[in-house]
């Protein structure tokens, strides 16, 4: 009795192995762009590059306070302990974290630039180093300078006042110290050779006038001339050091630097904001095909039931032809025989409509989840064009839409209805075969069943 049923799988095997196979291909593609598009849609992690731009800062501060130690060392005339070596050991630290997060940040400006912003602050650490010890050296002589032509104006001034003699000579030195000592600070402010022409002149002219005074101005003339050419060395260099400097780029480099990975996180953003658009339509879309899916299973699922009704007359149509079939059959027809071919009719009925039964509930148990499915993806929806949708609340739902469709696919919900509607409309056919069978249309010598029945009974109830 089984046969038949086995022989029409087998005809509809094919044809249902390629459809599953091309529904397993496009379930699979349609996971995969979802999948694409939503870890094209994922948050970037702007702790990175915050952490970047921090050190970023720090080594634009750095560099600022360099600019700062250089310029005050320019305007003080005492020399001072500098921070240089410290400063210089900060932002070789920072370069060496920024190295660090570069490697994890994957920045194209940031890998191109951090070399270049390395160097530059190497140079201009060793430049910074260089102008403290000359600008100190310079510093100390000039101080050395502006010292001893004081004290030399001092005592000029007590010679004056004590040795009437030698009043108008002390007087001179008095005032060419003085003015040694101012020569001394324009030297200082323009190192150029105007002025230190004019410093060769006035400590001149002090030696001069310092000659015939007491011997202490002597010796202070002496370490003057000494002072002077300490000054005249390391001056000009501290100048050409401060030049550098002034046109070293590492704090451009910086501001380039930062400017450049502020666009790669617009540009990113702006990426990922554009994918999220691209993930809304998709969703829609899908929606749409899962809907269409659903509509289509539902019109299958109505016409199969409406075929079952159709069926179900049929064969009512033919029990009551059968009732009609059983006045014409033989009354001599025995008990037995009655009985044997009622078992047979009930046997061969059960069998086809077990087959149709079997297929219904397996529909109905199957439907659920595909109603789950499409509710799923109709909350997908809502939370994608919610204008206040919470990231966390859209990945949970995208999980349990992409595990409902796995489950589907997995489960080969779709391919297994076709096979169970399939199976159904065999078994009705069984059924409507089994119903026009010749032999329950009539017995062999005309006397109706009904008849036959009734003769049954009425023996029985006189016995």
């Amino acid at each position: 009795m089984t046969s038949a049923p086995e022989a029409g799988t087998k005809d509809v095997a094919p044809g249902s192995t390629l459809s599953s196979a091309l529904l397993v291909v496009l379930s699979a593609l349609l996971i995969a762009a979802l999948a694409f598009l939503y870890l094209k849609t994922e948050a970037i992690d702007l702790r990175e590059k915050n952490e970047i731009l921090t050190l970023l800062r720090e080594l634009k501060e750095i560099d600022s306070k360099w600019d700062a130690d250089v310029l005050r060392a320019r305007a003080e005339l005492t020399p001072e302990a500098r921070a240089a070596v410290d400063r210089a050991q900060r932002a070789a630290q920072a370069l060496d974290r920024l190295a660090r997060a570069a490697g994890s940040a994957d920045s194209g400006a940031l890998e191109q630039g951090l070399p270049e912003l390395r160097t530059a602050f190497a140079q201009k650490a060793e430049l910074v180093e260089a102008f403290g010890r000359e600008s100190a050296a310079a510093r100390r002589a000039l101080q050395a300078g502006l010292t001893m032509t004081a004290e030399a104006a001092a005592w000029a001034g007590d010679a004056r006042r004590s040795d009437p003699k030698r009043k108008e000579r002390a007087a001179l030195a008095e005032t060419a110290a003085r003015e040694l000592g101012a020569s001394l600070l324009r030297y200082h402010h323009v190192p150029g050779d105007a002025q230190r022409r004019a410093v060769d002149s006035a400590a001149a002219e002090f030696v001069v006038a310092a000659d015939v005074l007491p011997a202490v101005l002597g010796n202070v003339a002496g370490k003057i001339g000494v002072g002077l050419q300490t000054l005249y060395q390391h001056r000009p260099v501290e100048e050409g050091l401060y030049a550098k400097l002034a046109y070293l780029t590492a704090g451009p480099r910086v501001d380039t630097l930062t400017s450049a990975l502020n666009r790669e996180v617009e540009q990113t953003l702006a990426e990922k904001e554009q994918f999220r658009v691209y993930l809304v339509y998709y969703a829609l879309a899908l929606l749409v095909l899962i809907g269409y899916l659903g509509a289509r299973l539902r019109a299958s699922n109505i016409g199969l039931e409406q075929r079952v009704a159709e069926r179900t007359g049929e064969l009512s149509d033919a029990l009551k032809h059968l009732k009609e079939s059983e006045a014409q059959l033989v009354q001599a027809e025995k008990m037995a025989s009655l009985g044997q071919m009622v078992a047979g009719v009930a046997h061969e009925i059960n069998t086809p409509l077990a087959y149709v039964k079997n297929s219904l509930g397996t529909v109905k148990a199957n439907l659920p989840q595909i109603e789950s499915a499409l509710g799923e993806n109709e909350k997908l929806l809502a939370l994608l064009t919610a204008d206040n949708a919470d990231e966390q609340q859209l990945n949970e739902q995208f999980a349990r839409v992409a595990a409902e469709i796995e489950q589907i696919k997995g489960q080969k919900v779709l391919q297994g209805l076709s096979g169970l509607v399939s199976d159904g409309l065999h078994g009705i056919d069984q059924i409507g075969e089994r119903l026009s069978l010749p032999a329950i249309n009539a017995l062999s010598n005309g006397v109706a069943l009904g008849d036959h029945v009734a003769a049954i009974l009425d023996d029985r109830k006189v016995a």
